[in-house]
């Protein structure tokens, strides 16, 4: 049995600390969760008390966010997969399931294509190869994130008013996780601002075409669990993922917004029960 709670730990890969969650479970099968853009490992709580009983369970993160130090090399794709090969052979795992939200799912996707023998099985949390249309347009308008709060539940007021991560009662305590008090009492984001750039993440989004041929490379099985709140992937895309990949399966999860795992915990467990076999 893993343990209820996680133990908090710390790898140093090529001189950066990096913070990890582990449920415990050794001997178990790994399973490696891997959080969004500006989130944190604490995310997948609720999610590690049930895989914990099957797997052992470990959640990243990832490089400048969460209690990991900032990058000063940046926070490029190819940067992120480099911590996760170094960081599978820290816990001695030569091959783990991964799950990944956001992009999380990103890294997962070119990590299983640059690495397939080490990747068992991949579950895709509200992301896929191409961005929706009308995800990019809302992305491009939106006033980007407020670097700072007075109180939490001004962050709270502030993410369900113009925010597409999360809008079920798990936002509060997500965002508890995410932000760090200020000197004057406020309250800022622990993430490097280096990650909120609005020019980053959208490098994804300018080539589709190379992301739609890493994912063709993908050799295990996947999983992609779409918001149903969500606009960031449309139905075109799915139906273009399970006929490019041949054991791609797709489950949609009504009233969940972007971070389906903060949103619906118990249905995002039903949904990968079967294809993690927890």
């Amino acid at each position: 049995m893993s343990n209820p709670e996680p133990e908090s730990r710390f790898v140093e890969l090529d001189g950066l600390r990096l913070h990890y969650l582990d449920w415990g479970g050794h001997g178990s099968p790994p399973l490696v969760c891997l959080h969004g853009n500006t989130g944190q490992a604490r995310t997948w709580d609720f999610f590690g008390r049930r895989a914990g009983d099957a797997y052992h369970m470990t959640a990243l993160d990832q490089r400048g966010h969460g209690d990991s130090d900032w990058a000063p090399d940046g926070y490029e794709p190819a940067l992120y997969a480099a911590d996760l090969v170094g960081f599978l052979d820290h816990l001695g795992v030569e091959s783990a399931a991964l799950v990944g939200l956001s992009l999380g799912g990103m890294v997962g996707t070119l990590f299983a294509s640059l690495h397939p023998h080490r990747v068992e099985r991949l579950v895709l949390v509200d992301m896929a190869p191409e961005v929706s249309r009308a995800a990019i347009e809302r992305m491009t308008d939106s006033q980007g994130y407020p670097g700072r709060f007075d109180s939490l539940d001004e962050a709270v007021e502030w993410a369900r008013g113009d925010y597409m991560w999360a809008i079920g009662p798990g936002l509060r305590d997500d965002l508890a996780a995410r932000l760090k008090p200020t000197e004057d009492g406020g309250l800022t984001w622990k993430a490097d601002p280096e990650v909120f750039n609005p020019s980053r993440p959208r490098r994804w989004a300018r080539d589709p075409q190379a992301a739609w041929d890493l994912f063709a490379r993908v050799t295990c099985p996947v999983l992609l669990v779409r918001g149903g709140e969500s606009d960031l992937i449309s139905d075109e895309t799915v139906r273009r993922m399970t006929e490019t990949h041949p054991d791609c399966r797709t489950i949609d999860l009504p009233g969940a917004s972007h971070n389906v795992v903060v949103d619906k915990p118990d249905e995002f467990i039903e949904a990968v029960s079967d294809f993690l076999g927890l």
